[in-house]
C-alpha cells in the first residue's frame, strides 16, 4: 500500500536513525491495523481500489468489507498521505 514509505523506514533503520524510523512507524501503523480491521486481503484490495491499482469489486472468496472498515482504511490512507 505504502511501498515508498515502507522502503524509507527500512533505510532509515538500516541507518540506525531511530527518529525518522520512529516518525514512519507512527505514520504507518494506523494504515497498517486499518488493512487489517477485516480477513485480508479485503481491505487491501479496497485500499489498492482507492489508489486506482485495483478494481473495487471483489469475488469469492474475497468479501467486500463493512462499510465502517472501508472508512477506517480511507482515513489511515489518508492520514499516511496516501489519499488527499
Amino acid at each position: 500500500m505504502a511501498p515508498r514509505l515502507c522502503s524509507q523506514l527500512h533505510k532509515a533503520w538500516q541507518r540506525r536513525d531511530l527518529d525518522t524510523v520512529n516518525s514512519l512507524n507512527e505514520r504507518l501503523m494506523p494504515l497498517h491495523k486499518a488493512l487489517f480491521v477485516e480477513t485480508s486481503p479485503g481491505p487491501v484490495k479496497y485500499g489498492a481500489s482507492l489508489l486506482g491499482r485495483a478494481p473495487a469489486e471483489a469475488r469469492l472468496p474475497i468479501c467486500e468489507i463493512a462499510d465502517r472498515s472501508k472508512e477506517a482504511v480511507r482515513s489511515a490512507m489518508t492520514s499516511a498521505g496516501l489519499l488527499n
